[in-house]
């Protein structure tokens, strides 16, 4: 294990005792177990940057595709094809 040394306001001491007596850890297991929560906390989050970067990259390349099909209506579409398996049934 590593030895560290660092500096806080008062509050924060005192946010820390407070925490300290209330959890019945000493410090520098809470400090430990802060640091691991900030860490799955900030990994969380960058997984869900990631993931909504997909996503957008996604909805880019499906303008993309859009734009490059040109106009279509999905409605003419399912009627054309009703009304050619209407008249293949007669």
């Amino acid at each position: 294990m590593k030895r560290l040394n660092i500096t806080i306001s008062d509050g924060v001491f005192k946010d820390l005792e407070d925490l300290k007596e209330e959890e019945k850890l000493n410090r520098s297991e809470l400090i430990r177990k802060a640091i691991i929560l900030y860490k799955n906390e900030f990994e969380k989050k960058l997984k869900e940057k990631r993931r909504k970067e997909k996503v957008m990259h996604a909805i880019q390349e499906i303008n993309k595709l859009r734009e490059s099909t040109g106009i279509w209506d999905g409605v003419s579409e399912i009627r054309r094809f009703r009304d050619s398996r209407g008249r293949n049934n007669i």
